[in-house]
């Protein structure tokens, strides 16, 4: 874990968030390997020293990053995870109950890829981990958290939508979905040069969100419709 000083006042904190913002965008554009402190404290506008006195190192600078990244997701996902858990043990899940929570889903999904300040986030999940096993433990944590707040969550809701047994078909359902997702995210220049400076904006946006929306309801409703092998 990262061990960030006690912050004694607004100035300190305001700093350590430059930090946290600047090294975010470089590990998202370059990877962690090729991104250095010196680079990271050019970008915050401040010395390699306040790096250290902050995180104590950039691997705990990462770590710090990561852990956020996970708690921030916990917090979003974790009370439709333990709503669908509940009904679950109630026996109340109808297939039209299962439908409602993959529209939440999905709908929370697209407003977090397809916003511009998260784009950094979604590429940290394809940070090379270098030998250090405070990088490794803290992508590891990274992807476990989105493996199953995410897309085990939607498979989840997805195999009680269909009433099958098996759950590859439906994990395999919810990859595809999460992927078509967050390929919007990954790619910056159609969502800044084309959706959010578009002259229609922000009618772009609803526009953009509603269509990618339909798609994927449509793209799950047609895979459950199939009648393929139950896996």
């Amino acid at each position: 874990m990262a061990r960030v000083r006690a912050e004694k006042n607004n100035d300190t904190v305001s700093n350590a968030e430059k930090i946290k913002a600047a090294a975010l965008k470089l590990f998202g554009k370059y990877g962690y390997g090729s991104t250095t402190v010196r680079m990271i404290a050019k970008e915050a506008g401040l010395s390699q020293g306040q790096i250290t006195v902050h995180f104590g190192s950039k691997e705990e600078l990462f770590d710090s990053i990561t852990t956020e990244i996970v708690e921030k997701m916990n917090e979003a996902y974790g009370p439709i995870d333990e709503e669908l858990e509940m009904l679950l043990n109630k026996n109340a899940i109808t297939r039209e109950v299962a439908w409602t929570f993959i529209e939440r889903i999905v709908d929370m999904q697209i407003d977090y890829c397809l916003d511009p300040d998260n784009r950094d986030r979604l590429m940290m999940m394809y940070v090379v981990i270098p030998n250090s096993k405070i990088v490794e433990s803290a992508s590891v944590n990274l992807q476990k958290a989105t493996h199953h707040k995410i897309e085990e969550l939607l498979a989840r809701a997805i195999q009680l939508y269909s009433n099958k047994k098996g759950y590859l078909r439906s994990r395999t359902i919810s990859r595809a979905a999460n992927g078509a997702i967050v390929s919007f995210g990954e790619h910056n220049n159609f969502l800044l040069d084309e959706v959010y400076v578009s002259s229609h904006f922000p009618n772009s946006v609803t526009w953009m969100k509603k269509h990618l929306r339909d798609y994927i309801l449509a793209s799950i409703k047609a895979a459950d419709a199939e009648d393929a092998e139950d896996y």
